[in-house]
């Protein structure tokens, strides 16, 4: 009996060792990340929006992609906008997975007048029907606005959290402006309230953000002569982060694709 038994245990042994092998084998669940982003731009500029997939699927094929729309949840705010090209870039770690970082470049259509969704989302629809919806951030277009001569612009990091902390400027001025705000989003904005001369150096203290805000338009909004008027600083990047950008998992979106 125990000669039956012995070589009976070791292949139900020997076949759970295999199940085992086969469930860690087995392929992982394919995952995208987003992350919450301030994008802000203008008519004369396209769009880099950066998402990261463990494993490639069709959502990174230019080819495999019918359409892509940027709206609101309700999607009562909607715009529709053409993929010019999708670029693999660097591998990161982020919660025991791997992660490929892909650049989607997105031509947007001719626009009027500003529009902005303050809780943005991407929708990739594929050509088999499949379609993935992702949490982007704020998102400002505008048609630009541009009369006054900037002869500099910069600005820097938080130390602690990628959004942008302060943004210098100076204006080749004719005569003396006043400033009254400066917007960073249409939901984010600081009230500067003083005069500014011709080559005058200006640094703006920005509020904290729960969103990457690295390249980005600024509104200006002053008053010159008795009037109102805007101005918008260029799609500029005004920082780069080096370390690993998954690391801030306040503003990092994990959706599983079906």
């Amino acid at each position: 009996m125990k000669k039956v038994l012995f070589p009976l245990l070791i292949v139900l042994l020997s076949g759970l060792i295999y199940l085992n092998y086969l469930a860690y084998k087995s392929p992982k669940e394919d995952k995208i990340i987003s992350q919450a982003t301030t994008y802000s731009l203008t008519e004369l500029d396209q769009l880099n929006l950066k998402l990261y997939a463990n494993r490639k699927t069709a959502f990174q094929e230019k080819e495999a992609i019918n359409n892509l729309f940027l709206h609101n949840v309700e999607q009562t705010k909607k715009l529709t906008v053409e993929i010019v090209e999708i670029k693999k870039l660097q591998n990161y770690s982020y919660l025991s997975d791997k992660y490929t970082c892909y650049s989607y470049l997105l031509e947007l259509p001719s626009l009027d007048t500003h529009f902005f969704i303050n809780e943005a989302y991407l929708t990739i629809r594929l050509k088999n029907g499949h379609e993935c919806s992702l949490f982007i951030g704020s998102f400002d277009y505008y048609r630009k606005s541009s009369n006054l001569d900037l002869v500099e612009l910069y600005g820097t990091r938080h130390p602690d959290f990628p959004a942008l902390d302060s943004v210098s400027f100076k204006f080749n001025l004719a005569e003396e402006i006043f400033l009254d705000h400066l917007f960073i989003s249409n939901k984010v904005r600081v009230y500067l309230g003083k005069s500014l001369a011709s080559d005058e150096l200006l640094t703006v203290i920005l509020p904290a953000q729960n969103q990457i805000s690295d390249c980005l338009v600024l509104k200006l909004v002053y008053q010159q002569n008795g009037q109102l008027l805007t101005e918008h600083l260029p799609y500029y990047l005004y920082y780069e982060t080096w370390e690993n950008p998954l690391n801030y998992g306040l503003i990092n979106y994990v959706y599983l694709l079906s």
